[in-house]
């Protein structure tokens, strides 16, 4: 397995437990007053870190990972060729 695969699969794994620790944090913030009995949950400022930190990652990680996809398409399509075409090289 090449290295770009590698990472494109590094990156997938990593962005979806990212999005599903995110959403997870995002049901405990928005959970009605049934979930606990002195209606707290998701308002601890530690909670709201958690939050703001896996929204970051989450959208870092899937950043990388269409950074590093679109980097592996485009070293497919030309051949593994390099140099300077810039966007004109990916057509």
């Amino acid at each position: 397995m090449t290295a770009d695969v590698t990472n494109i699969i590094f990156y997938l794994i990593l962005m979806i437990l990212m999005w599903i620790f995110f959403s997870q944090l995002d049901k405990l913030k928005a959970a009605n007053a049934n979930c606990c009995t002195n209606q707290s949950c998701g308002k601890d400022p530690l909670d709201g870190f958690f939050w703001s930190a896996f929204l970051s990652f989450g959208i870092a990680t899937t950043l990388a990972f269409l950074y590093y996809s679109g980097k592996f398409v485009v070293k497919m399509r030309t051949g593994g060729r390099t140099g300077g075409g810039g966007f004109r090289q990916m057509v």
